[in-house]
């Protein structure tokens, strides 16, 4: 699971408050090669829910997953 609050043009307030942006999430998953596993994404702020859906979806990321409210995860 992974935090994603803020969208990429707020970077700066992500990393001062310890949450990351969609391309912080991506440059980590593939800086430690994790791009095998499913990431799924959670804590998204509403007012950026689109901007980051926008960001996180772009073509080629198959390993990144959104978790919508009330949405249940069978481990």
């Amino acid at each position: 699971m992974a935090d994603v609050s803020f969208p990429d043009r707020l970077s700066d307030l992500a990393l001062i408050s310890g949450h990351m942006t969609p391309s912080i999430l991506m440059e980590t998953i593939d800086r430690y090669g994790l791009g095998d596993r499913i990431f799924y994404v959670t804590h998204i702020k509403p007012i950026f829910a689109r901007e980051i859906t926008r960001e996180l979806l772009r073509p080629g990321r198959s390993d990144i997953r959104i978790l919508r409210q009330a949405e249940m995860l069978e481990i």
